[in-house]
């Protein structure tokens, strides 16, 4: 999503309003900036989390997998 966007404006078209999060209108360059910024935000917390190295043997729901 970020890429498209910001492809509209290197094409001249970041004041083009664009559909994005309720509550605000959006142009394309705003967007592309809040996406980003969100992306990155969620990569710091996933790069931040515990790595897994196997995968447990039991369902969240306490069942054994087929």
């Amino acid at each position: 999503m970020v890429s498209l966007l910001m492809d509209l404006t290197e094409l001249g078209l970041g004041d083009q309003q664009v559909p994005g999060p309720a509550g605000r209108t959006w142009n394309a360059r705003e967007l592309a900036a809040h996406a980003r910024a969100e992306a990155l935000a969620l990569r710091r917390v996933s790069t931040s989390q515990p790595r897994r190295t196997s995968v447990s043997g039991t369902r969240a729901d306490g069942q054994q997998p087929l």
